[in-house]
C-alpha cells in the first residue's frame, strides 16, 4: 500500500518512546480507506506496520537477537 498524498509520517520521541507518527493528510471528503486501530490505542498502527517499516529489517532483527542474546 502507498498512499502519499492520503497520509504523511514521521518519526517522534517522547518520554522514553519512539514511534512513527502516520497523520492523515488526504483532502476532505477522499474515499480511501483510513488507517485506524480497532484493537484499542496501545495497538497504534502495528497491523500496518509492516508494509510502513525501514531499512533491513532482517538485519535490525539479528542485531537484536544478538544483543538480547548478550544481555544487553
Amino acid at each position: 500500500m502507498a498512499t502519499p498524498t492520503k497520509y504523511s509520517g514521521q518519526c517522534e520521541q517522547a518520554n522514553g518512546a519512539n514511534w512513527l507518527q502516520a497523520t492523515d493528510v488526504g483532502p476532505a471528503g477522499d474515499l480511501r480507506l483510513v488507517l485506524e486501530e480497532t484493537l484499542g490505542a496501545e495497538w497504534g498502527l502495528h497491523l500496518y506496520d509492516v508494509n510502513i517499516a525501514l531499512g533491513n529489517l532482517v538485519g535490525v532483527v539479528g542485531l537484536q537477537s544478538a544483543a538480547y542474546q548478550a544481555g544487553g
